[in-house]
């Protein structure tokens, strides 16, 4: 049955800058997808993820370089390679992630008359003042070519419903109205809060810890801090650090990998100088689900970033598991405020480390408790996987249900066999 659908209608296709990206915050999607029937297609770069994303559903390898994001040559090199996989798999709808890879499937699903859904990941380094004019032309471009749609073999039109948008904060949603002077129809854009917390996160068990032993867990201090991000400076660690080396007496621990395509990341060589010059500063690499570990004890995690974050992930997982969160304003993303999580105003070592004591204070006269259930409740009924998957879908379903791609439209009528077309 799904291989005959398949054949009819083309695969489901997502598309993201890594392989990694797709696994950690797409799995669930995609089994979710394949089990309701449908043919799907991965296109990411090979990475260390793509053997465990190989085992889940086809994967086809796409060289796009995040080390040259503003290489001319190495850019228009995948923009063809797109261009040529898409007009031979002919999928029924594309659904791309990360900004970059967004400019390039807006283009080519434009030129072949394909519906898209473009999710936008948070905006990244772009999303400052010093770059305002690169993403205001990227976003520009992404919103003209969301409207191209091919339906003959040289013919084009604009139609405004080939394409659907998800941002994943209200504030990249918004400065990408004000931009691009958004003017379709506000149904065609969603605002889906990141890829979602994962199930496990709320089992019985972890949710009867965290709300019957707050009490015992948090009763005057703070043992340590927490980071869970890649190593960029521009997510703060370089702040975390400085915080480790004013604050001796508690423990300090980093989860998250290098980035080699970045200059913005630590290396190899700092992260040993580092480790060898401050004791109470541990570096455990990238684990699955590191937070986990303090689950029911008494640790915050520290978010110093302000990078253009989507949805920052750790911050709705140290809230589903009873952590304390304290974060920029930047990387809030207008998603979590002050009853929610611990937010400073500046971005700077002492600022946090004052934070620390206020979180301290509020543990002493237990207004800690209140904030953790409140966090809690709000992941659980907001943010979870399946609730941000069920949602997604539906944003599928309403461009299958009011569009037929040119590719499929071109040969439906005669040819069941997409691939052979």
């Amino acid at each position: 049955m799904v291989e005959d659908r398949a054949k009819k209608f083309g695969p489901l296709m997502l598309i993201a800058n890594s392989s990694w990206y797709l696994l950690h915050y797409r799995e669930k999607l995609i089994r979710r997808s394949i089990t309701d029937g449908n043919y799907l297609i991965n296109i990411s770069p090979t990475d260390k993820s793509t053997e465990e994303l190989e085992k889940i559903s086809l994967h086809i390898a796409w060289n796009i370089s995040r080390r040259r994001a503003f290489n001319l040559i190495s850019s228009l090199n995948s923009l063809v390679k797109l261009f040529f996989i898409l007009n031979v798999i002919k999928p029924k709808i594309v659904h791309s992630h990360t900004l970059k890879a967004n400019l390039m499937t807006v283009a080519c699903t434009g030129l072949l008359g394909i519906p898209c859904v473009l999710s936008f990941a948070g905006l990244g380094r772009l999303n400052s003042k010093s770059k305002s004019l690169a993403l205001r032309l990227i976003l520009k471009t992404i919103y003209l070519f969301s409207g191209l749609e091919r339906i003959d073999r040289f013919k084009f039109i604009f139609n405004s419903n080939r394409t659907r948008f998800i941002f994943q904060n209200p504030l990249d949603l918004n400065i990408f109205k004000h931009l691009t002077n958004y003017q379709k129809d506000m149904h065609f854009i969603s605002l889906i809060y990141g890829s979602g917390v994962p199930d496990r996160y709320f089992s019985k068990n972890k949710l009867n810890l965290i709300y019957s032993n707050l009490k015992d867990i948090y009763t005057s201090k703070i043992d340590g801090l927490i980071y869970s991000a890649r190593l960029l400076k521009s997510k703060g660690i370089s702040i975390f650090i400085e915080m480790a080396k004013r604050d001796p007496t508690r423990e300090y621990v980093v989860f998250g990998d290098i980035d080699p395509s970045s200059k913005d990341s630590l290396s190899e060589n700092e992260i040993e100088e580092i480790s060898s010059n401050i004791s109470n500063l541990r570096f455990f690499g990238h684990i699955k689900d590191p937070l986990m570990k303090y689950l029911g004890k008494p640790y915050a995690l520290i978010v110093p970033s302000v990078y253009g974050e989507g949805m920052p992930r750790a911050i709705a997982e140290a809230m589903a598991l009873g952590i304390p969160v304290i974060s920029t304003q930047k990387a809030s993303c207008e998603i979590f405020d002050d009853n929610l999580i611990y937010i400073v105003d500046s971005n700077r070592s002492d600022i946090f480390l004052t934070m620390i004591n206020h979180l301290e204070n509020d543990i002493l006269s237990g207004d800690i408790h209140e904030k953790i259930i409140h966090a809690n409740r709000f992941v659980y009924k907001e943010l979870s996987e399946s609730k941000v998957v069920e949602e997604t879908i539906k944003v599928y379903n309403s461009i299958k249900n009011s569009h037929v791609n040119f590719l499929g439209r071109e040969d439906l009528s005669r040819n069941k066999d997409w691939i052979a077309r």
